[in-house]
């Protein structure tokens, strides 16, 4: 049985909501890069699940069937996209530290604690008969998964790790609206929790804090007119904005002999 990675992001459960075909072409292509599943699918509600580890970041991934007994129902697409964000985990030592930040600083909503998995279904990443306790938070139409795990204990956070060791970097909070972030910053400061800079001026940005566990997140304001330049909206990867710095050379020619 291996150990949840305690303090940090476990699962990005980038929680890939699939067809059937698309979920089994999935994991032929990953199989084709040498990333096997973590355990064989498991089928909940008629909708299978299989999870695999990603073999860069080491996060676990979680790919799901979709449909309508998919946790909290298809997922709309903006895009012409097919796979959907469900849900992001997180193992903390401490859960009524933990719903302080996400339920009472935050304002998440709570969902049943069984939403997105039992303890049936920790086997997905080979932690088959783990005991531990868990909640679930909900912002718009994503969750969040919060364990604590008691036996195998959580690995509790090294003296002096970086943010690149959280698994994945951050989740934010985000608003539409500037209003709706600043009072979310002002019930940040209340409750003692310390963001790394102030909010700047404008209608759009944000800013970055750690709770009480030293995890990163962002909290920001996005208008629909700035999901561009957000990386909001579908495009070139590596495509550069117009708004970057832009080099003040062209680029130095090959030297050889002709």
């Amino acid at each position: 049985m291996s150990r949840p990675t305690g303090v940090v992001f476990a699962a990005l459960a980038l929680l890939l909501a699939l067809s059937a075909a698309a979920a089994q072409a999935a994991l032929g292509r990953l199989r084709g890069m040498g990333v096997e599943p973590m355990s064989e699918p498991i089928a909940r509600d008629g909708l299978r699940r299989v999870a695999f580890r990603d073999p860069d970041v080491g996060v676990m991934v979680e790919v799901m069937e979709d449909g309508l007994a998919l946790p909290g129902g298809i997922r709309p697409r903006h895009y012409e996209l097919v796979p959907a964000v469900v849900y992001a985990a997180i193992s903390v030592p401490d859960l009524d530290r933990a719903r302080a930040f996400f339920v009472d600083t935050l304002g998440l909503a709570e969902e049943p604690a069984d939403l997105l998995h039992d303890d049936e279904l920790e086997s997905l990443w080979d932690l088959g008969g783990a005991a531990c306790e868990r909640f679930v938070v909900r912002g718009g139409d994503v969750y969040i998964e919060v364990v604590r795990y008691d036996d195998p204990a959580g690995r509790p956070r090294r003296d002096g790790s970086a943010l690149s060791d959280q698994g994945l970097m951050n989740v934010a909070a985000g608003f539409r609206e500037r209003a709706g972030l600043e009072q979310l910053y002002e019930r940040i400061v209340a409750n003692g929790y310390r963001p790394n800079a102030e909010l700047m001026p404008g209608s759009a940005g944000g800013t970055y804090l750690e709770d009480a566990d030293g995890n990163s997140f962002e909290v920001l304001a996005v208008p629909r007119e700035f999901d561009p330049l957000f990386g909001f909206t579908p495009g070139a990867i590596f495509d550069p904005h117009p708004f970057w710095p832009q080099p003040g050379a062209a680029p130095a020619e090959a030297s050889g002999s002709s």
